[in-house]
């Protein structure tokens, strides 16, 4: 594993600078960690679109759709793929009588282009007696229509039972709830049921021996029949189809429940699926709703289009407002690390302004105490050292780690001279010109004997700042306990915090009001955790 810097966020959750977010003038970071409590950020759904059609609609019609309603966004039952409209002419004319007419009847149906699948299998199809030369875009679009009202048909008749049955059930209770009454005004004594009511729900005036023998009677002959049909369902002449347990699987009927309450026996009862609409949401920070500010973070645009260069205008624009922190803060990343032999190990760190300003900085010791979440620490088995529990390190894979914080690492670090970086140069700009933008005393660093611990500052060029760190190396792995057992630990990391000079011409896109400088400061300062970690070399 590559060594990794994350960024801590107001909550106390580290998580990579790509998933993290600096709000307008706000001296704090936020995160999109949700999956530990509590989170730093809140999300609303603002709207939300079909993936294939790109029709977007608003969150409360969303709300109410959920999936596409138009006919051809649609989904194969089997393997998910988004389906096709598919024409087809079927030839009904007898080939050994070519000299009389023949009759053709032209098929709409929905078909998958990965694993073959059409929708003549469940019966959804559209026809039109024309022949398929002759359909122009008027003709097609009303076959679409009326494939998607085959489908609709197929559904009201497929819900139609379980809402009679649930209407019966509601009236059973309702007929339960008048007798219970009647019997309650009587002084709880047991009355006849009224006049009618039995004769109504088809039970006897009253009950008798005779008449519970009939009723087991009928009702194992009525579980006869039933067990007849479902297996004529099953055979064939001279041969026997597959049973519902192996032609359909527990994924595909999952998906759909969605469609209707009906499980389906077979696969030739698997329907199209519409397609889910994804939802388009605006996230803001809990530390700035606290105090009574907006704090909007990410507001996305809600026609997904927007910013698409097919438009006139507004290319590259996808959203409202992004305060993601990669435009906005100072990036730290390791370069190279290893160990100069000493029982030390040697890190290489380079520090990029992504503003279109100045920025001033400086690397500084942590607080005696890094604020995290209790939800991303657990002790060691001895109890003596803190551990990063499964903290997100790859924001695209969600690689997940483990790691033991060394506090004693950085605690006599000496702050580093403030080194101001350019505004941020296009990086396009040397491509194809065979330049090493890298200074050549990076070029040459290694880890080399000698170097004493701590961190200094290297070099700097244009908007690239170069730092070396030098920290001890830790004692052997610990290890933690997890679901009852006992795991080692082969992932180090160790705290930092990388102080950015506000005012005076520095980070003025951040929109921070300086405030007086701490005492024994000449400038003020905000503050941001970082936590590295790196895997241990005894591995």
């Amino acid at each position: 594993m590559e060594a990794q810097v994350l960024y801590v966020d107001h909550a106390g959750h580290p998580a990579p600078l790509s998933l993290c977010y600096h709000a307008t003038a706000s001296r704090l970071l936020s995160s999109s960690i949700e999956h530990r409590a509590p989170p730093s950020t809140t999300t609303e759904v603002d709207s939300a679109y079909c993936p294939q059609c790109l029709t977007f609609h608003d969150a409360a019609s969303a709300l109410m759709l959920g999936r596409c309603p138009k006919p051809h966004c649609r989904s194969c039952p089997l393997c998910e793929a988004v389906l096709s409209i598919a024409i087809l002419d079927d030839d009904d004319d007898d080939n050994n009588n070519t000299n009389e007419s023949s009759s053709s009847t032209t098929t709409c149906l929905y078909k998958c282009g990965y694993c073959q699948w059409t929708s003549q299998a469940c019966g959804i199809v559209s026809t039109t007696t024309e022949p398929s030369e002759s359909l122009d875009k008027t003709a097609i679009a009303a076959l679409t229509e009326a494939l998607g009202e085959s489908l609709d048909t197929r559904l009201s008749q497929d819900n139609a039972a379980p809402k009679d049955h649930i209407g019966t059930m509601i009236e059973e209770w309702r007929t339960q709830a008048k007798e219970e009454e009647r019997r309650k005004r009587h002084g709880g004594i047991a009355l006849a049921p009224s006049r009618g009511s039995a004769a109504k729900q088809g039970r006897p005036d009253s009950w008798s021996m005779e008449t519970l023998e009939q009723q087991l009677k009928d009702r194992k002959e009525q579980q006869i029949v039933t067990s007849a049909s479902n297996a004529a369902r099953c055979l064939t002449v001279g041969t026997v189809q597959e049973t519902a347990i192996s032609s359909v699987t527990p994924e595909q009927i999952a998906r759909q429940s969605v469609l209707s309450p009906k499980l389906p026996m077979t696969a030739d009862e698997l329907l199209p699926i519409p397609i889910a609409l994804r939802a388009k949401k605006s996230r803001r920070c809990r530390a700035e709703l606290a105090a009574g500010r907006p704090g909007i973070l990410v507001k996305p645009k809600p026609n997904p289009l927007e910013g698409d260069s097919s438009l006139r205008s507004g290319h590259g624009q996808w959203w409202k407002k992004d305060s993601s922190a990669i435009h906005a803060v100072p990036r730290v990343r390791v370069v190279r690390d290893g160990s100069n032999f000493e029982g030390n190990h040697v890190f290489l760190l380079k520090v990029k302004n992504p503003t279109l300003g100045p920025v001033r900085l400086r690397f500084h010791k942590p607080n005696e105490s890094v604020s995290l979440a209790a939800s991303d620490i657990q002790h060691s088995s001895n109890g003596s050292s803190i551990v990063l529990d499964q903290v997100t390190c790859d924001p695209i894979g969600q690689h997940k780690v483990t790691a033991q914080i060394h506090a004693t690492c950085t605690q006599n670090l000496a702050p580093t001279e403030s080194v101001e970086l350019d505004p941020v140069e296009d990086a396009f700009l040397e491509l194809g010109r065979g330049r090493n933008n890298d200074p050549v005393q990076v070029q040459t660093w290694m880890p080399r004997k000698g170097t004493s611990e701590g961190i200094q500052f290297l070099e700097q060029q244009r908007d690239s700042a170069w730092f070396q760190l030098v920290v001890t190396h830790p004692s052997s792995p610990m290890s933690y306990e997890t679901n009852g057992k006992t795991l080692p630990i082969h992932l180090n990391a160790l705290s930092l915090q990388l102080q950015v000079e506000v005012g005076n011409n520095s980070w003025e896109s951040s929109l921070i009001k300086p405030k007086p400088p701490a005492e024994g400061e000449k400038h003020d300062f905000v503050s941001l955790d970082l936590i590295l970690v790196w895997e241990s070399p005894q591995t």
